[in-house]
Order: C-alpha cells, then sequence, then structure tokens
C-alpha cells in the first residue's frame, strides 16, 4: 500500500471498486490489543464501480482503518494509481 499522507491524492480500491480520493487525516490508532492506521479521505471522483445501484457523490468524507498486522490484505487499499 502506497504511504499516504494529509493532502495526497490517492486511489481507494476495494473489492474491485476505485475511487479518487483526498487525504483528510492520518491517524495511528489502537483497537485493544490491534494497532493500526485510520484514514479520513474525502470522495474526489469514481473512477471504476462493480455496483450501480449505489450513486457516490463527490465530497463524500469517510474513515477507514486497517490493522498493522494484517500486512498486505486488509480489504482495502490506497494507491498511488
Amino acid at each position: 500500500m502506497a504511504k499516504a499522507k494529509v493532502g495526497d491524492i490517492k486511489y481507494y480500491h476495494e473489492s474491485g471498486n476505485i475511487f479518487e480520493v483526498e487525504v483528510l487525516d492520518v491517524q495511528e490508532r489502537n483497537y485493544g490489543k490491534t494497532i493500526g492506521e485510520e484514514y479520513k479521505l474525502r470522495l474526489l471522483g469514481v473512477v471504476s464501480v462493480n455496483n450501480t445501484e449505489n450513486p457516490l457523490n463527490s465530497g463524500l468524507e469517510f474513515a477507514v482503518w486497517k490493522s498493522k498486522e494484517d500486512g498486505a490484505y486488509c480489504g482495502w487499499a490506497l494507491l498511488d494509481k
């Protein structure tokens, strides 16, 4: 996964969907025994979606989290392209 910093423009990949996002915040989080990173993202655009029933609007803000122990597989990824 690409290392993301506040202000970066990245591509959020999840379940075959790809969204262009802006990184609003990056925090290390500890959920009990699991340490990970949480990213707050703003949707800038839709690159590719599998499900056309749920239209997404630019400007939507959301947060995602991944454990540092999950390695490459955590269900989603932030990439440069």
